[in-house]
This record gives C-alpha cells, structure tokens and sequence, in this order.
C-alpha cells in the first residue's frame, strides 16, 4: 500500500492557487479596483469550489492513513493522531489569529480588509448580533471560527480580521470526530456511507422545521451543516476506503477515459457558473474523487514537477497567508494611486501577490513550520 501520493501535493497547490484568485478579485472588488469577478464569474465559482475540494482531499488522505493503521495493527492510536495534527496544524494557525487579529489592524494596509468578511462571506451570514471582540476571537481560539461567519454581520472588521481561516475550523471538526468513527466502526464501509447520506439530507429536516416554526436556532444550525461541509470530506473518506478495500475494481473503473468525462463534466459546471444549487458541490467532490484516483495510479508531468510538488507541501502556509500578501499588494496599488484596469495587469498583479504569498510560506515552512514538523515526524518514530 502506498504511504504517500506526490501527485496529491500538486493538486493541493492547483487549489491554493484557484482560492488566491478568487479572494484577490474579491478583496479588489471590495476597495473599488478593477477585478475579474464582473468579467469572468466562473473564476468566483473555481475559486469557491477549491475550498471544498480541499476538503475531500483532506477527508481522504486522514481516512486512508488511518485505515491503513486498522488495517495493518487492528486499531488506531488517538494520542498520536491528535498530537501530529496539533503539530501541524496548531502553531501555523494561532501565528495566524497574533498576524490577522493583533499586528495587521494596526498596520496602514490593515484597511484593505476593512469591512472585508461581509463581502467575502455574505452568503453564510444570517444574523446581524453585532457579536463583541472577545466573543469573536474566542470563536478562534477555540477553533470555530465559522461561528463567527455565521452569528455576526461583520460590518467591523475588528470583530473578524481572518474570515478565511473558517475553513481550519472545519478541518479541525473533522479531525476530531472521523478517528473516532473509524476506531469504532464495525463495519465502515456502511457507517460511511451512513454519515455521508445523512449529513447530505440533514439540512432537509432544518429546512421543514423553518416552515414550522421561523426560529433562529433553526438557521443557525442549517447554516452550520452548510458551512462544515462534512458531506464533501465524507465523499473523500469513502473514495479512501474503496481505494484500499477494493483498488482494482476503483483503479479500473478510474480510468483515463472516465477521469477524461469528469474533468469535461467539471470544466463544463465552472465555464456555466454552476455552483449555488443542492448537491452541485458534492457533484464537484465527486468528479475529484474520480480525478484524484486517477492521478494517484497515474503518472502526472505536472502535478510530480519537484516545484509544483513543493508548493503543494507548503500549500497550508500559502492559504494562511493569503490574504496578508493581498493586503500588501493592493495597499501599494492604492496608495500609489496604479493603473490596474487592463487584463494584462490584472493578470500581472494576481501573480504577484501569488510569488509574495511563495515567499512569505516558504519562510515560515522553512524557518518555523519545520521545527514542529521535526518533532512530529520524531514522534512517530518512537511509537
């Protein structure tokens, strides 16, 4: 059994790449900038999908490393899962709640996110609570952050200075319960396929409670089921366990020819726009499970280039620190009044911003994320 996919690192920096894009134009639309959004709105649903495409992946590669530890041991050692994510996933992101909530409001390009959650999450917001600071940022602390995306306005951008850091708190969420649903599952396949049905049609039931009854708790716990896309990440886990329960009949089925109509049937769905309809998303996170197998069995020029495969492994920093290169980048273009109307200079500024974004993950991987990288790896050592 393969322990590590070099192609998957690849596809992770093809995704971060699709989400700098999107969040670019956005944050340009924001501050009155020319952008690609009016232009090319299929860019808005690349990037949107991106997000939960990462979440598949993420769903398969947790489920795959731990049914494999099932497998070959007949169970799965929960202290150690939990103290390596804690190593990779912790130190990165509370860098990032002391960059995005304590250093970046107080710097002068901090008001080119100003007012900037209301935009780039206005479809999850449902209440107006005018929710405090502390609540807020306890939200971070605590690894929730789409609380705060779903209870609050955001018309101060104090109160959600990283509203992109609402995906973390999803992965997070998954991290903590998909161990324990394998490590007690009988038979998984069918507790899989279980979680996955359920959680698709769980916001049916919320939506008939609404025509009942128009309590907020209601809403609020759809759009958390909404938000937390488990449904995607649950996609991934079952493509994990076929993949390794039944490679033949997967890989087979994966073929150049099917992987060919899915990536058609993808291309088609972003070109058209498609995105804000029931099970759309999921369709997506399909055709990528169908996709991601094949490029795991197949060689990929590519997505195994030692410099794509490294942006992949230093994908998570590139995502944190995003938006802080966006910042960088169109505090300068203001405050140098640029002209950024033509395609060419759209286009010059998006790379950028994508070449800053590099550097400054390249750094942190390189000088802080491999400290505790080390440790994890020596802890998994021991075991």
């Amino acid at each position: 059994m393969k322990i590590y996919f070099n192609n998957l690192n690849g596809i992770r920096f093809l995704l971060a790449f699709m989400v700098i894009i999107l969040h670019t134009a956005a944050i340009k639309q924001h501050n009155g900038l020319p952008n690609y959004l009016s232009d090319a709105p299929y860019l808005y649903v690349a990037g949107e999908i991106a997000v939960s495409l990462f979440f598949t992946l993420s769903g398969f590669l947790i489920t795959y490393y731990l049914l494999i530890e099932k497998q070959k041991t007949n169970t799965i050692r929960l202290k150690l899962f939990y103290f390596k994510r804690i190593l990779r996933i912790w130190p990165l992101y509370f860098l990032a709640i002391i960059l995005y909530w304590l250093i970046i409001p107080n710097l002068s390009m901090g008001t080119m996110l100003n007012d900037l959650p209301a935009q780039m999450t206005g479809r999850f917001v449902i209440f107006d609570e005018n929710i405090s600071w502390a609540t807020a940022f306890t939200s971070y602390l605590f690894f929730i952050p789409q609380i705060a995306v779903i209870c609050s306005g955001l018309s101060n951008s104090t109160l959600y200075p990283a509203p992109h850091l609402w995906s973390i708190g999803v992965e997070e969420l998954f991290y903590m319960t998909i161990p324990l649903v394998l490590w007690k599952a009988r038979e998984t396949v069918k507790t899989l396929s279980t979680l996955t049905v359920g959680y698709y049609f769980l916001p049916v039931v919320f939506l008939l409670l609404l025509k009942i009854s128009n309590y907020k708790v209601f809403v609020f716990v759809l759009m958390f089921i909404s938000v937390n896309s488990f449904c995607c990440m649950l996609l991934g886990s079952l493509s994990a366990y076929l993949y390794i329960h039944h490679s033949q009949k997967i890989i087979g089925y994966c073929n150049k020819y099917v992987a060919f109509t899915a990536c058609a049937v993808f291309v088609f769905m972003i070109a058209k726009s498609i995105f804000f309809y029931w099970f759309v998303r999921e369709l997506y996170c399909f055709l990528f499970c169908i996709i991601m197998i094949y490029a795991i069995e197949n060689k990929t020029v590519l997505l195994e280039n030692k410099v794509i495969s490294y942006l992949g492994k230093i994908s998570y920093g590139i995502y944190i620190y995003h938006n802080f290169a966006i910042a960088i980048i169109i505090y300068q273009i203001k405050k140098w009044s640029l002209d950024t109307s033509s395609l060419s200079t759209r286009i010059a500024v998006t790379l950028t911003i994508t070449a800053l974004t590099i550097l400054i993950a390249t750094l942190s991987y390189e000088f802080f994320e491999k400290r505790f990288l080390k440790l994890k790896s020596e802890t998994h050592a021991t075991q």
